[in-house]
């Protein structure tokens, strides 16, 4: 493993045709030599709002405040099991830390704790993940598939979903409107 992208954006390249992938940032959990996991910033599930999937939450009462949060798409890997990527201001039995800014947490009392005003600053709600077996992600970047940068909270959190990639790519010099599709014309 020439490079360890634990805590960085991974950036899908601008002439990408992956269906999946293409325009996304991810920001990547973690790497190592058992592979690697990631979770889309930027893509979000728009026929789904998290008021929708209150019950499944564990959230009761008004839950209005739901109707603001969207769900994102974090990738294509366990697309039921539910995440939030969130600020460090908050943490739970079940919360990771992963960064600087950066914390994980996958159980559902961290709704129930937004939904009482004890919850982080910052949170992404995703349903799946973006995985990849051991020498995989490797592989996919010595044949130019992904970008990556060091991971910023305000890029993450605040910046909107279609700021994401181009200012994600514009972090390391690369402007995505000087791409073409047809890459390969002369």
């Amino acid at each position: 493993m020439d490079v360890n992208l634990t805590n960085k954006l991974l950036m899908s390249v601008p002439f990408s045709k992956d269906s999946v992938f293409s325009g996304t940032v991810i920001y990547m959990c973690a790497h190592d030599e058992n592979g690697a996991m990631g979770l889309v910033v930027n893509r979000c599930i728009p026929a789904l709002k998290l008021s929708e999937i209150k019950t499944q939450l564990g959230a009761s009462g008004d839950t209005s405040f739901l109707n603001d949060l969207p769900i994102l798409y974090g990738g294509p890997v366990e697309e039921e099991k539910g995440f939030v990527l969130h600020s460090c201001d908050y943490a739970s039995d079940q919360t990771s830390k992963l960064a600087d800014g950066f914390s994980l947490t996958s159980h559902s009392q961290i709704i129930r704790d937004i939904q009482a005003g004890k919850g982080p600053e910052d949170a992404l709600v995703m349903l799946g993940y973006s995985g990849w077996s051991p020498g995989q992600l490797e592989n996919e970047l010595k044949h130019n598939f992904w970008l990556y940068t060091d991971a910023d909270p305000a890029l993450v959190f605040r910046a909107s979903f279609r700021e994401k990639w181009p200012k994600a790519l514009n972090k390391i010099g690369v402007d995505p409107h000087c791409f073409s599709l047809n890459v390969g014309a002369a």
